[in-house]
């Protein structure tokens, strides 16, 4: 019976190691925006506009669900970000940043697409996500 229960343990520890993620990668954000908060409130007309917005801009690299499972994940050569984890491990000041000035290469830059109001609709859209 010891044996067995020492078994099942092994098995849970294995199976919770095998699912640790790999941390976000590291971004170069001005502590400015680090530190800033989202000046637009969390009402469900924000959240409104930031699905609309969504639905236009990000779905097809992020994926409806925001894992970073598009329609474009495979011709990009590598996967976009997971908003569902990035809307917890980020502040919505980096968000903005990363939306505003894009992420090296792989996501372009929208300041010149979207006014700063409208990224603020998108993040509250975002934290519906996860």
């Amino acid at each position: 019976m010891r044996l067995f229960i020492l078994l099942i343990v092994a098995v849970l520890l294995l199976g919770c190691l095998g699912t640790a993620k790999e941390p976000l990668p590291p971004l170069d954000v001005p502590k400015e925006y680090i530190v800033m908060e989202n000046p637009v409130p969390h009402t469900d007309a924000s959240v409104a506009q930031g699905k609309r917005l969504y639905a236009i801009y990000c779905t097809v690299c992020h994926g409806e669900m925001g894992e970073g499972k598009g329609e474009f994940e495979k011709s990009l050569g590598k996967r976009p970000g997971d908003l569902t984890r990035a809307i917890h491990e980020r502040t919505d000041g980096e968000l903005y940043y990363v939306t505003m000035k894009g992420f090296k290469k792989e996501m372009l830059p929208y300041e010149n697409l979207l006014k700063p109001e409208e990224i603020w609709h998108l993040i509250n859209y975002m934290h519906t996500l996860s």
